[in-house]
């Protein structure tokens, strides 16, 4: 009734009809012929008026059962409104009629009913269902607290992956980082002596040419090669060989000046 006054008709129809079988299975004729009356409502409310006449025609036919005037006036009220929006006047003033009539008789009826007593079935009735709705809304905020928190749980091991991810991430990084500076170096290093390589040494006098050229500075290259190294090789071993080779070159880097450049070739 209340989303019907709010102009919410198809919520209010939803209502209704969810309601409709309660009432069915309890065999609550009065609230049957109420529920019909309120689909009609809507479906008049919709300007679908050959539904809202079968649920007018249905209440009534439920009304005649159990004599309910108010039930009946409702239904003739709505069968008034109906034939007013399809423009039978005559059929809107008989309805209307005998609406106005039921509720002189419905009026009646009020008056063999104690007001006291039928204020305290409103009000218990009232309380009932307000701790029936307090009960349902602490429910409903249990329900939404557990949801609330087991979002934050999900929240929380989503942005624990997320750092480990990114941190993961990072380390992939840095030592793919690392790994290249390493392989750069090994191309243009001498993996014996940690002096440029043959590589890198002809990229260096490449540069050095060029420079050279453009402004007319002299240029000086210089082949070392160490006397009587075989004889080192074959009296002492490989080993010390390359032990010969590593620490001579280490003495010729420490006397280079900046602009020198020096390789195994």
């Amino acid at each position: 009734e209340l989303a019907l006054k709010e102009k919410k008709y198809d919520k209010a129809e939803k209502l209704f009809r969810s309601a409709l079988p309660v009432f069915i299975l309890s065999n609550n004729l009065f609230s049957q012929a109420s529920i019909a009356v309120g689909l009609g409502k809507t479906a008049l409310a919709k300007d679908q008026y050959q539904k809202a006449y079968e649920q007018a025609n249905k209440a009534l036919q439920i009304t005649h059962k159990i004599q309910s005037p108010t039930n009946q006036m409702d239904a003739h009220d709505l069968l008034s409104k109906i034939y007013v929006a399809k423009g039978d006047y005559q059929s809107a003033l008989t309805h209307s009629s005998l609406a106005r009539q039921l509720e002189k008789t419905k009026l009646v009826a009020a008056r063999n009913f104690s007001v006291a007593g039928m204020e305290e079935r409103f009000a218990n009735e009232r309380n009932k269902q307000e701790n029936t709705l307090l009960q349902q809304k602490n429910e409903f905020n249990e329900r939404e607290l557990i949801a609330q928190k087991r979002r934050a749980a999900i929240y929380y091991a989503a942005s624990i992956s997320l750092l480990i991810l990114v941190g993961f991430l990072i380390y992939a990084g840095y030592k793919n980082s690392k790994l290249r500076d390493k392989l750069s170096k090994l191309a243009l290093t001498d993996v014996l002596t940690g002096v440029a390589n043959r590589r890198s040494s002809m990229a260096i006098l490449e540069q050095e040419f060029i420079r050279a050229r453009r402004y007319g500075f002299p240029l000086t290259i210089a082949m070392l090669d160490l006397d009587h190294f075989k004889s080192i090789n074959d009296n002492f071993g490989h080993d010390a060989g390359d032990e010969v080779l590593h620490e001579f070159c280490q003495m010729v880097r420490e006397h280079l000046r900046l602009t020198d450049s020096f390789g195994r070739w």
